[in-house]
């Protein structure tokens, strides 16, 4: 696992750089959902989108969060390899349509991209509890 401070920190910088799309874009989920369940019972049924988007979002962003807990502290109890490899599907489905959103920016695009290649690299780092 991970021994020095210094990797650590690195590695506490390189999660929230990654993440910050993921965090602003659930936090818009957790406001819009309450409005597009409205819009769904309305009939407006192309809603569906984001409460789906903001349940798997904030499963996926709990077993990443677990990851790097684990990452940072060897001691630390997870969920269950079976329920963590849920958590991260759903959030990996989640954020699947968000670098569709943001086709006009590049870079808002490759943030968008970002997470996926953090939670492999998170993955990695923890490929002796995947194994066991």
């Amino acid at each position: 696992m991970v021994n020095s401070t210094f990797f650590k920190a690195i590695l506490v910088i390189e999660f929230a750089f990654a993440f910050w799309l993921p965090v602003v874009a659930l936090g818009m989920g957790l406001f819009g959902t309450p409005i597009a369940l409205f819009n769904i019972f309305s009939g407006l049924f192309e809603w569906y989108f984001v409460p789906l988007m903001t349940i798997g979002g904030a499963l996926g962003f709990w077993g990443v969060c677990q990851l790097l807990a684990k990452s940072l502290d060897t001691e630390i109890k997870l969920a269950a390899k079976s329920r963590l490899i849920i958590y991260l599907v759903c959030g990996a489905s989640a954020l699947l349509p968000v670098p569709f959103l943001f086709l006009d920016s590049v870079v808002l695009t490759i943030f968008a991209v970002v997470p996926y290649f953090v939670t492999v690299h998170l993955i990695c780092i923890n490929r002796g509890y995947f194994a066991s």
